[in-house]
């Protein structure tokens, strides 16, 4: 293994971006999620959310995730206590007690009740003697002068399950329990509630049967709601978000979504007499519904995470509003959440490469280098811009990395770091096309190089018609197909190179036996001597399973397969797939299940693993486990540690404001 100087110079044609530290990225896609600020430490902090509905396992996911926005960038936070996974739950800033409140929500077909509040970086239940029925979609502000967090409305679920009806009454938390302080309001539907600090009162916006905005303010003499009619109001609020800003002394109301076609997404502004529409036609982000919207006073901007694209899928785009005007946060320090990522460990380089895979946008056209914890964004201008389904191997007698687009027919590429005349390290691509006897596209196939045979090893895939059973060696000029010996057509294998039998092998996967028969959860093991597969024969297996990750430790010679979706029957003898987390290790002859139990959130499928030979370490990043993730796992002595990134906490205490 070489190392390489600590003093590099680098040539002008490659940029390196910032580096920093391997740890999660930033939230992955979801809608119905929830952003308040935390005066403590001027971060907004992102809670729960709910996922689009995954094909795999046909369910819509609830998450219990805590995130933090620093005003630059997102860092995933694991407090020691963390709320029950929940989504179209409601989140308020209360100034006066420098915390975070959240309250209801559901958690799949479960409405809830609960009260948390966040301060001091952690989660804490309050146990109130009252509260609110369980709901969802209530509207939630905090009112600083009388010193209640006041709650409005939402929908409660009929005794059968079948019906959401809304509610109309006023509640009101002093910080210890609720009082219910209206019992029937507006009859609004899918209410906003905001504090009107240049009022001084509590604003609420909804909607009427006819889908027309209605506004009321809050009357504390008759603790009634009073309807406001100004000459207009925004067009639009059905699951839209109403924020106010300080620096301004506006009320913004951005998003929703509405039946009628006309209405594209718009923000408007309150002045305190007249609601605008802002002219942001060339900013405005695509219409979207569910997300979570937050002032943040640090930064005299509103910004506004994920949620669901009007009549299309959730995202996990961060927007900035500010002068005016939004703009995507450009957050590029880290590889975002993604599965299926083409990856390759370099140890004469003491590196590992990874391009594209799929994000929540389809496939990512970017490039990184990982070394010892950290990652580095690389530019090239001949770097693979739309590379389909990559597949990447290295080449440990020719030194360079092996990439193969799997949805473009004739054309490869190759990755090459080494030192130039002048010994400075450097990397270059170089495009290889207009081979004969090129594979046919595909995707989820799967690739490693041989170095007993000195070739590249691709196998199997799924060609958008039928599962593909064919094997091809690369040499570094030529493609060549072997037809000996098929193994049974299949996609997504779990494949490596075996340093005990020196031989290429793989387990698993999903395909047909022949193209009219029914797909097939593979847990057979096959290997490969460079004319053809012979199936082995190998008991205990993992399962049958597909999508598993799998690395190869130089240190011990052994593969550690771990998770992927496996196929497992249910006491009521139904068969279901489930995103596995157990880990099995593969010493040459057979394969061991470790007896360590597995931490939460570990299993998934399809992440990038591999051995980062800078660290001599066990690296797990990212995959998709009904949504794309972006967490970072270490294995090592058979247990997996995770990642969690150190950030400084504020520690100036806001001013308590005094009523007189």
């Amino acid at each position: 293994m070489s190392v390489l100087p600590r003093n590099r110079a680098w040539l002008g044609a490659i940029l390196f971006l910032t580096t920093q530290a391997l740890f999660a990225a930033y939230p992955s896609a979801r809608t119905e999620v929830r952003m308040a600020h935390d005066p403590m430490t001027g971060n907004l902090v992102l809670f729960g959310g709910q996922t689009d509905r995954d094909s795999a396992t046909q369910t819509s996911y609830d998450l219990a995730e805590t995130w933090l926005w620093l005003g630059e960038r997102w860092v995933q936070h694991y407090p020691s206590v963390t709320p029950p996974a929940r989504s179209g739950h409601a989140m308020v800033t209360d100034t006066n007690r420098a915390q975070i409140v959240m309250f209801g929500g559901r958690q799949g077909a479960t409405e809830l009740n609960d009260t948390w509040v966040w301060k001091f970086d952690n989660w804490r239940e309050v146990v109130t003697p009252n509260a609110p029925t369980k709901r969802i979609r209530p509207a939630m502000a905090f009112d600083p002068l009388r010193d209640r967090v006041v709650l409005v409305g939402g929908e409660v679920r009929s005794a059968d399950g079948r019906i959401f009806t809304a509610v109309h009454d006023t509640w009101e938390f002093d910080g210890t329990t609720w009082t219910r302080s209206v019992e029937t309001g507006p009859t609004v539907l899918r209410p906003l509630l905001v504090y009107d600090g240049g009022a001084n009162r509590m604003m609420l916006l909804g909607l009427n049967e006819k889908a027309e905005t209605l506004m009321y303010y809050w009357n504390n003499e008759t603790k009634a709601w009073d309807r406001q009619t100004p000459a207009a109001l925004p067009p639009c609020v059905n699951q839209s978000n109403a924020v106010y800003q300080q620096h301004n002394n506006r009320v913004v109301v951005h998003g929703g979504v509405c039946q009628n076609s006309g209405i594209t997404d718009e923000t408007w502004e309150w002045d305190g007499t007249t609601w605008a529409k802002r002219d942001t036609t060339n900013t405005e982000p695509a219409r979207v519904f569910g997300q979570a919207t937050a002032y943040d006073p640090s930064r005299s901007s509103t910004v506004e995470f994920g949620g669901t694209v009007a009549f299309s899928s959730a995202r996990d785009d961060t927007y900035i509003y500010k002068e005016n005007k939004w703009a995507v946060a450009g957050i590029v320090n880290r590889p975002a959440p993604r599965s299926l990522a083409g990856i390759s460990s370099d140890p004469d380089a003491d590196s590992v490469w990874l391009l594209g895979g799929l994000v929540n946008e389809g496939y990512a056209p970017d490039f990184w280098r990982y070394q010892a914890g950290q990652w580095t964004r690389i530019t090239n201008d001949k770097t693979p811009s739309a590379c389909v389904a990559p597949l990447m191997s290295y080449d440990s007698d020719r030194k360079v990395t092996v990439l193969f687009c799997g949805g473009t027919e004739g054309k490869m590429h190759e990755w090459k770091w080494a030192a130039n005349a002048e010994g400075v390290f450097a990397g270059e691509w170089r495009v290889v096309e207009g081979l004969k006897g090129f594979p046919d596209a595909r995707r989820l196939a799967s690739m490693v190089y041989d170095p007993q045979l000195k070739k590249t090893v691709l196998f199997g895939g799924f060609d958008e018609t039928r599962y593909r059973d064919d094997t091809w060696l690369w040499d570094g000029t030529t493609w060549t197909e072997i037809k000996k010996n098929r193994p049974t057509a299949r996609a997504l294998t779990s494949m490596w190179f075996d340093p005990t039998q020196k031989k290429v092998m793989f387990y698993g996967g999903i395909g047909r036996p022949d193209p009219e028969d029914r797909i097939t959860r593979y847990d057979d093991m096959w290997s490969f001597n460079g004319t053809g597969w012979t199936k082995m024969n190998v008991t205990p297996t993992p399962g049958a399973r597909y999508g598993a990750q799998l690395a190869v430790d130089p240190r011990t010679n052994t593969a550690v397969l771990m998770g992927g979706l496996l196929l497992t029957t249910q006491t009521d003898g139904k068969q279901v797939q489930i995103y596995a987390d157990d880990t099995w290790t593969w010493n040459g002859s057979s394969w061991t299940k470790s007896t360590t139990p597995s931490p939460a959130g570990l299993g998934r499928e399809n992440a990038q693993f591999f051995f980062d030979p800078a660290a001599d370490e066990l690296v797990l990043y990212a995959g998709w486990k009904g949504y794309f993730i972006s967490d970072t796992w270490k294995f090592a002595s058979g247990t997996w540690s995770l990642e969690k990134e150190p950030y400084r906490r504020g520690v100036n205490l806001p001013r308590r404001r005094t009523v007189r």
